[in-house]
């Protein structure tokens, strides 16, 4: 078999690697299953064959173990043990920067259209200075502007 490759798996076969690298509350899960309930499932867990161990995606079989769920579509890599760590890291450290403005945008045009800004993963905090943001840019003095207000004092 080629990989990567997407398999359907039990979920029982699916067990995570416990790093210990990232943690999970309450209020997050309680998201990540609100988002499973109205997207389904977006993004596919990440399993290396070779180790038969699940490098990411753990709280998305959790939350599909919790629905009742007995299998899943998985992305199968085949990496050696070595490269676990870096794998895991690179599956949860996004590369890309947020462009906030475009962010703020489409956040304000989901809460026209009536969507939970919580399906975005961003929590409430993070989201509620972008939708109150104002992008207009100022206006800007010239030179000119600046000498004309120095002269009618």
């Amino acid at each position: 078999m080629n990989y990567p490759c997407v398999k359907v798996m039990k979920l029982s076969d699916l067990c995570a690697v416990a790093d210990g690298t990232r943690t999970v509350s309450i209020e997050a899960l309680f998201h990540l299953k609100k988002q499973f309930e109205i997207l389904g499932v977006i993004q596919l867990p990440t399993f290396n064959v070779k180790t038969k161990r699940l490098l990411g995606g753990k709280l998305s079989v959790q939350v599909l173990r919790d629905a009742g769920e007995t299998d899943c579509q998985v992305l199968c890599v085949d990496l050696v043990a070595d490269l676990e760590d870096a794998a895991i890291m690179a599956l949860n450290n996004h590369a890309g920067e947020w462009v906030w403005q475009p962010v703020s945008e489409q956040l304000k045009a989901m809460q026209e259209r009536k969507q939970s800004l919580q399906l975005t993963g961003f929590r409430d905090y993070e989201t509620s200075p972008l939708v109150t943001a104002d992008w207009t840019k100022p206006e800007i003095k010239t030179e000119a502007t600046e000498r004309e207000m120095l002269l009618s004092l």
